[in-house]
């Protein structure tokens, strides 16, 4: 998470505001600048801050800060001319930035052939289905979980 440091506000009431302008604005067009951040708080913008800011906002709240004041708390702006959308798409990340592939490595390392495939695919499934289709991904994560289950036990009985 960052914070700009720069942007301070005096009341709580204030910087839930620009919070909710920024949502508004991430919703409308899929992404937010830190030029449009600046903007809404009413501070100077520079050129070059339209290049940067979020194609999503999960965990970005507002807090006090050690000046007797507010200030908000968002991801780290990305290169917005970097293709984000593809590299690290809103539904295989979680709201603390936690994306579904690091999961996926970390449960699969030691996996091969189908076991590694279809154990992907059931986290992949059970982790985007309530940002992606819903009832379909949880079918399809059914579907690789029986897939594997069938495999695992022919595997067994051939090693018996």
């Amino acid at each position: 998470m960052y914070t700009f440091r720069n942007i301070q506000f005096t009341t709580e009431e204030k910087a839930k505001e620009v919070l909710t302008k920024l949502h508004a604005q991430k919703d409308k067009y899929g992404y937010v600048t830190v030029y449009d951040l600046y903007g809404f708080a009413g501070t100077e913008r520079s050129i070059g801050d339209d290049t940067y800011g979020w194609f999503g906002l999960g965990g970005a709240r507002v807090k006090p800060n050690n000046f007797n004041g507010f200030e908000i708390e968002l991801p780290t702006p990305v290169d917005l001319y970097y293709n984000e959308k593809v590299d690290h798409p809103d539904h295989y990340q979680s709201e603390t930035g936690m994306e579904v592939i690091d999961v996926i490595e970390a449960f699969t390392f030691d996996l091969k052939g189908i076991e590694a495939f279809d154990t992907g695919n059931v986290i992949k499934y059970i982790c985007r289905w309530n940002n992606k289709n819903g009832l379909e991904d949880l079918q399809k994560a059914q579907w690789y979980l029986a897939h594997l289950i069938k495999h695992v036990e022919k595997m067994k009985k051939e090693n018996e």
